[in-house]
């Protein structure tokens, strides 16, 4: 029987804030409000469930055109400048959510399920990274010598090794997750930025620093 959407939508956030193991089926047929014998007919334990959910994400990131399941698509953004920067602002916000256990949880006990969602990564958000890094060159905001099939796959490799540690730890958690995604991100786009591109970024930040003031 599937799952209705809202309710995977609860359980992934009950997972993602308090982490797999601390989570229990009891636990969650109380918190979304169904009986127990409903939540075992959806799934036989936890782990089924867990591939219901990652299952669920994978769907829902595959079936929208706009990167990591946002609403804007990479179009609607004026250049790929634009477009990167939304998706570092609204990854760099959702990591705030998530509470950095669930991903060593779900590699240390689930691994099956944790190769899968790598999998997904590179097959899909791999892809539109690609596609932002072509149209930048394209437009001549970043530099024209970069490979982006090598470049895409390294950059999706500091956020695979980001999601399964507790990198908070390594810097005695003066810093957040959000802080330490940005400084990365920060990096990347600096790397990619031609001199046109950097202008751009000057220009753009200067402009919402006035708009904002």
């Amino acid at each position: 029987m599937a799952i209705p959407a809202e309710y995977i939508t609860k359980i992934a956030q009950m997972f993602t804030q308090y982490g797999i193991r601390n989570i229990t089926m009891d636990y969650i047929a109380r918190e979304i409000g169904v009986s127990k014998k409903t939540l075992y007919t959806w799934a036989q334990n936890k782990e089924e469930l867990l591939s219901y959910i990652i299952d669920y994400i994978i769907k829902i990131a595959s079936d929208n055109e706009c990167d990591n399941s946002f609403k804007k698509k990479p179009q609607d953004f004026p250049t790929a400048v634009d477009a990167i920067l939304y998706i570092m602002d609204n990854l760099a916000h959702i990591t705030q959510n998530i509470n950095p256990i669930f991903m060593l949880e779900l590699n240390k006990f689930y691994p099956q399920l944790a190769i899968k969602l790598d999998d997904f990564r590179y097959k899909h958000i791999r892809k539109k990274i690609m596609q932002n890094i072509v149209r930048g060159k394209l437009e001549g905001l970043y530099r024209t010598e970069i490979n982006e099939e090598i470049i895409s796959y390294f950059y999706l490799g500091w956020i695979t090794q980001f999601s399964k540690e507790n990198i908070q730890t390594v810097f005695e958690n003066k810093y957040s997750n959000q802080e330490i995604l940005r400084e990365l991100y920060l990096f990347h786009l600096n790397a990619l930025l031609s001199d046109k591109g950097r202008e751009y970024l000057k220009e753009r930040i200067t402009k919402n620093k006035y708009e904002n003031d």
